[in-house]
C-alpha cells in the first residue's frame, strides 16, 4: 500500500449502525474488536475510502449518512461527510 512519507499517513474510521446496534469486527492483526478502518489510497477521497474499506472487511455495500449537510458553491470541491 503506498503511504505519502514515512512520518504521515491518512486513515477512516467507520462506524456501521443498524437498528441501534454497531459492527465491530475481530482485527486481523491485533486480535481486537475494533470498529472499521484502514488507509486512505493516494487516488482516492475520505467518502470512497469509508465505503470501500467496510465493503473490504464487512463484506457490505453502504451509503454514508450524516444529519449535517455543508456544501461547497464551487463544484470543483467534493462534500465529505461530517463525522458525527
Amino acid at each position: 500500500m503506498p503511504h505519502l512519507n514515512e512520518k504521515v499517513d491518512f486513515t477512516v474510521e467507520v462506524f456501521v449502525v443498524n437498528n441501534r446496534r454497531v459492527l465491530l469486527r475481530k482485527h486481523d492483526k491485533y486480535k481486537e474488536w475494533l470498529s472499521i478502518g484502514g488507509h486512505i489510497e493516494p487516488d482516492e477521497n475520505p467518502n470512497q475510502a469509508a465505503v470501500r474499506e467496510v465493503k473490504e472487511e464487512g463484506g457490505l455495500d453502504i451509503d454514508l449518512y450524516s444529519s449535517r449537510h455543508y456544501s461547497t458553491p464551487d463544484k470543483k470541491y467534493t462534500d465529505l461527510i461530517t463525522p458525527q
